[in-house]
C-alpha cells in the first residue's frame, strides 16, 4: 500500500514539467522503482506507476531514459496485456509517449507482444 501511495505522489509530481528530470534522475532510483512496481500484484499501483511513467515521459529526456530501463518496455507490454482496463489504456498512452523518439519507435516495436497487444487493444469491442 505505501508504495502504491508514493507512486501516486510520484505521478502527480510528474506532472509539473520542472520536477520531470530530478524524479526520473538515476540517482533518485524512482524509473527502476516504478517498472518493479509495474510487476507487482497490485493493479492499482500498476496503474498508478503507468501513470507515473507517463508523466515523466513528457520530458525528451526521459523518453529515452524510459525506454532504456532495465524491463520498463517489456513491464509495459505485460501491463498492456493482461492488465486491467485502465491499465491497458495508460501502458498504451505511456507507449504511445515514448514513441515520440525515434529509437524509441524501434525499440517498441522489437519488444516482444508489443505489437499484438496495441492491435489487440485497438480492436477490442468496447474499448474508448
Amino acid at each position: 500500500m505505501g508504495k502504491e501511495k508514493a507512486a501516486g505522489a510520484l505521478y502527480n509530481l510528474a506532472a509539473n514539467a520542472d520536477n520531470q528530470v530530478a524524479i526520473a534522475s538515476k540517482e533518485q532510483g524512482a524509473l527502476a522503482a516504478l517498472v518493479a512496481l509495474l510487476r507487482d500484484e497490485s493493479a492499482v499501483g500498476k496503474e498508478y506507476a503507468a501513470c507515473a511513467l507517463g508523466n515523466l515521459s513528457f520530458n525528451a529526456v526521459n523518453k529515452v531514459a524510459i525506454a532504456e530501463e532495465q524491463g520498463a518496455l517489456a513491464a509495459l507490454v505485460v501491463l498492456l496485456r493482461d492488465g486491467s482496463a485502465v491499465g491497458k489504456e495508460t501502458a498504451a498512452a505511456v507507449l504511445s509517449s515514448l514513441a515520440v523518439n525515434a529509437d524509441n519507435k524501434v525499440a517498441i516495436a522489437e519488444e516482444h507482444g508489443a505489437l499484438a497487444a496495441l492491435v489487440a487493444l485497438f480492436c477490442a469491442r468496447g474499448a474508448r
